[in-house]
């Protein structure tokens, strides 16, 4: 196998890929060892100290990129549980206001009673996913919609549109 065939096998391994490969040619075709998927490209005759340095730097570049997918999946997680979070304290706020859910379906227009037992449904099983809604909560979000579905369209109009 050439250098060119054994640069693209490591690529085409989901494990070696992320190896970075330094091309050591006498010949002038750089172009294809990068479209290979070569990391660097050091012409013959070479000094030993330039192929060391260029080995650390890409080592050095490596680890950053390998340091910085860890920490944003560490911040995509920290986001995840802080929507969590927020989520489940504006459910907690909507099933503390159940109490006044009649007054506010009365305000809800015929046409749009669908769209907000949609919504009512959809609200109901994000609770579950996140393990917010148990027992008499989660039997309630099944026959009832929840006023708040229809909260967005207060302040569009002077009516509530049907678009809920």
């Amino acid at each position: 196998m050439s250098g060119l065939e054994v640069c693209r096998w490591f690529k085409q391994n989901e494990r070696l890929r992320g190896i970075p490969i330094i091309f050591i040619s006498g010949s002038d075709d750089k172009v294809e060892g990068f479209r290979a998927g070569g990391a660097d490209f050091v012409s013959k005759p070479f000094q030993e100290e330039e192929v060391l340095a260029r080995i650390k730097t890409h080592l050095r570049l490596r680890r950053l990129h390998v340091e910085l997918a860890s920490h944003n999946l560490q911040l995509e997680q920290r986001v995840a549980e802080q929507v969590k979070t927020v989520t489940a304290s504006h459910l907690s706020t909507i099933i503390r206001a159940r109490p006044s859910w009649p007054r506010f379906a009365m305000t809800i227009p015929a046409s749009t009673s669908s769209g907000c037992k949609t919504f009512s449904r959809m609200l109901g099983e994000r609770m579950r996913e996140i393990g917010f809604a148990r027992g008499a909560v989660d039997q309630h979000l099944h026959r009832e919609p929840v006023p708040d579905a229809c909260l967005h369209d207060i302040g569009r109009s002077a009516r509530p549109t049907p678009s809920c």
